[in-house]
């Protein structure tokens, strides 16, 4: 009976050393993968090679078991990031070039790219300037495909506040901006000539605006959806005037007709035909209908 139960005892020490040890392998087996392993080299405080269990590859110099200094990180996705490292992430000046073939050249601060870099699109596009935090934020420089040109702030990676458009055929933008659309305050100046200077909403002008043609011709007012529309003045180079209402680019509504020859019309318009005349406060004008401004704004 004694030795049956020294027997029994002896099986169940074993058996518990049995499932200690495969335990021990089975926590090996789960978590060695997760830690991923050095292949080569030293991996600890020196120059290595270190494989992550998704297939990332990491070559290059080690502190304390982690990438620190210069190395090459290639990412299972295609992508790959070759430059400083330190504790592990990007810091320092680094080339993250990724798999569809964009490109970033620049600055990091703890794994994200911050400072000042450069990021090429496939396209050919092209940003210059300051990161914060990973995302373009400061002054910078968009160069596109087809030569247009924005030098100015950008917030959050968006073209937002002032800044400088210049476009291929010379037509310039100089004004706020907000998520990569002209809005606010700002200056319009076309290839030919013409000008405007007011209020932009999403790149159509809105607002108070002045407009100066080449020839001379200006109008200053309101207007809506790139329009003459509302409360304004509208001079000819020869000297003739309208100041009063305007709808969708039409004389449209009660105003003053100023002659060069000093002839004053104050009456009610539609689509700039003169319906009737009004009289002028301290007067009175026989009414009678009056044909369309001509294109010089002259009436007979």
């Amino acid at each position: 009976m004694e030795k049956l139960k020294n027997q029994s005892s002896d099986e169940t020490i074993m058996n518990i050393k049995i499932l200690f040890l495969l335990c021990c392998a089975l926590l090996l087996v789960v978590t060695s993968p997760a830690i991923g392993k050095c292949i080569k080299g030293n991996c600890k405080n020196g120059m290595g090679t270190f494989v992550l269990p998704r297939g990332d590859r990491y070559v290059g110099s080690f502190r304390n078991g982690k990438p620190d200094g210069k190395g090459v990180l290639n990412y299972a996705s295609g992508n790959k990031y070759e430059g400083d490292f330190q504790n592990g992430k990007p810091h320092g000046e680094g080339t993250y070039i990724y798999a569809d073939g964009e490109k970033y050249v620049g600055s990091y601060e703890h794994g994200k790219k911050s400072g000042y870099g450069v990021y090429t699109w496939v396209d050919g596009t092209t940003y210059s300037g300051e990161y914060l935090n990973g995302v373009k934020n400061g002054r910078g420089k968009r160069i596109y495909p087809d030569g247009s040109i924005y030098e100015g702030q950008c917030v959050d990676g968006m073209l937002t506040g002032q800044g400088t458009m210049i476009w291929p055929n010379g037509d310039k933008y100089v004004g706020s901006f907000n998520d990569g659309l002209m809005y606010g305050e700002g200056v319009m100046s076309w290839k030919n000539g013409d000008t405007y200077d007011g209020y932009w909403k999403d790149d159509t002008m809105e607002g108070q605006g002045v407009f100066t043609w080449k020839n001379g011709d200006v109008y200053s007012g309101e207007w809506r959806r790139n329009k003459t529309h509302g409360q304004g003045k509208f001079s000819w180079k020869a000297g003739d005037s309208y100041e009063g209402e305007f709808k969708n680019d039409v004389i449209d509504g009660a105003g003053i007709y100023r002659g060069k020859n000093g002839k004053v019309v104050y009456g009610k318009w539609k689509e700039g035909v003169l319906l009737k005349k009004l009289p002028l406060p301290g007067k009175k004008i026989k009414e009678k209908v009056v044909r369309s401004l001509p294109d010089n704004g002259t009436i007979d």
